[in-house]
């Protein structure tokens, strides 16, 4: 039976899998984390091997007595080792409730939790890391990065916007596995349909397109929505944040996150002051865009995610990216810069992911302008030589529109007509030379695609919420089960021997 490191999202297929593949004897996970709404269930077949996220995650402080005696010590002279120690604690930007989690404080976090890992994967090594989704937080990335640098093969589900559909890629290959068994149902033509009508959702010249959870997320940002969220999600929330600090104070107990106990008040009172504070960066920053000269269009991911997900590869900063693209494009060619509308929406988290300095920093890249937030976002793809991006849609929506696209990391669509895979050798003249594609030809590739590869199938709730309803229904998830197995199945049979 083959041995692998499992990362889980909160669907239940990802848990019926898993047990379906130990109990056939194909494979079962040395260590188990993810969502905690699979711990119970999991641990009762499973054991040890699974291991609770709040702990993992976010208490990791309370993983004592772990006896580390050198295991794999030569990884803390490696490039992983200090790749994953600059990202990490980066990535912990994410936990940061109150901006009073440290540099000190983050360190030893992050020390405890390598010798931990170490020496989990030293006892029981595992063949394989699957991720469900690519990890972005960063007790995973940190593991993430111990398996490459001891050659283990790690693989990750990557999902399709638009339609539930996802495949298994090589996350340092980037190499996709082509899958043997296809199941047939009655989904595949409704997806099929909802592809036509997104690419001519995109190519409609009467509507402005937007991702629905962008709409969704803007929608949500609206007074009435944020007071229903307040009255229904919020005051529980507030109610465990108070628990959870009155218990700390009782017990005297150290907590990394909050070092000088801030109470509630204080918590919201500094997250809406670094809201404004971005907000305000942002528009001193902006310019309104009337004339449209030469320019490449670069739209801003949304922070903290992007610079927590591996998929950029070595540019998992956007500011490295855009510096890699200035060096590219001739100087007389400007780079416009939008921020992304979830920087705003998600009041909270994107304060924490980005300082209101960086609009300054762009500012200091030559031929730098920020657009406008309300700026249409089509139109500035639309008039734009080519759009360029680490792994965002606006890529995807460029070559629908007959623009051409640069993609600086991974993403659902690579190697799609009209889009171009950063390497070093790949040139401005190259890309300007290349003949454009149509759009059928693109809705070929995604069908060819979707055969050859993809299996039905939600990565995450998010996904799933914002999926049709059709999909959302017991035989989908059946389908989706046993689509998956048969894949994981195939790969652990095949392709790990």
């Amino acid at each position: 039976m083959k041995k692998y490191i499992y990362f889980v999202t909160n669907q239940n297929h990802w848990f019926n899998v898993a047990k379906k593949l130990h109990k056939m004897g194909i494979a079962e996970p040395v260590l188990w984390l993810g969502d905690d709404v699979h711990y119970d269930r999991a641990k009762a077949i499973f054991g040890d091997n699974v291991v609770l996220d709040l702990i993992h995650r976010h208490r990791n402080y309370e993983l004592v007595d772990i006896e580390y005696n050198g295991e794999y010590e030569e990884f803390f002279f490696s490039e992983n080792y200090l790749r994953a120690k600059d990202r990490c604690i980066k990535m912990m930007d994410r936990l940061d409730l109150y901006g009073t989690f440290g540099r000190l404080d983050r360190e030893i976090t992050f020390h405890n939790l390598v010798i931990w890992n170490l020496k989990k994967i030293y006892i029981s090594p595992p063949d394989a890391l699957i991720a469900t989704e690519a990890p972005h937080d960063y007790a995973k990335y940190l593991i993430y990065e111990i398996c490459l640098f001891l050659d283990i093969p790690c693989y990750k589900f990557v999902n399709w916007i638009q339609v539930p559909l996802l495949f298994l890629q090589n996350m340092k290959s980037d190499k996709i596995l082509e899958k043997k068994e296809k199941i047939k149902n009655d989904f595949d033509s409704k997806m099929i349909d909802s592809l036509e009508l997104l690419i001519e959702s995109i190519t409609n010249k009467d509507t402005n397109y937007e991702l629905p959870y962008m709409k969704s997320q803007r929608k949500k940002a609206r007074t009435y929505f944020r007071l229903l969220k307040f009255f229904k999600h919020g005051i529980v929330e507030i109610l465990k944040d108070i628990k959870h600090n009155f218990g700390m104070y009782i017990i005297s107990k150290y907590n990394p996150i909050n070092p000088f106990r801030l109470n509630i008040i204080s918590r919201l009172l500094i997250q809406r002051k670094r809201h404004k504070n971005l907000l305000k960066a942002s528009k001193e920053s902006e310019e309104k865009i009337t004339d449209y000269n030469q320019y490449v269009y670069f739209p801003l991911h949304y922070e903290p995610e992007r610079t927590t997900n591996p998929d950029g590869g070595i540019f998992h900063d956007q500011f490295l990216t855009i510096v890699s693209l200035r060096k590219m494009i001739p100087d007389y060619i400007d780079i416009i810069i939008k921020e992304h509308p979830s920087q705003f929406f998600h009041r909270d988290k994107g304060a924490r992911g980005r300082s209101p300095l960086i609009y300054k920093l762009l500012k200091n890249v030559r031929g730098i302008k920020i657009a406008q937030t309300s700026h249409s976002s089509q139109e500035l793809i639309k008039n734009s030589i080519f759009t360029a991006t680490i792994a965002g849609m606006a890529a995807f929506e460029a070559a629908i529109n007959g623009k051409k696209a640069l993609i600086y990391g991974s993403s659902w669509f690579n190697g799609c007509p009209n889009t171009f895979s950063w390497h070093e050798e790949l040139s401005y003249k190259e890309i300007m030379e290349a003949k454009l594609n149509s759009k059928t030809e693109i809705l070929n590739f995604l069908i060819n695609h979707k055969e050859k590869y993809s299996v039905p199938g939600f990565i995450n709730g998010s996904q799933r919420k914002n999926a049709k309803k059709d999909y959302r229904n017991d035989k989908f998830e059946e389908l989706q089960t046993n689509s998956i197995y048969e894949l994981l199945k195939q790969f652990f049979k095949e392709e790990l021997n």
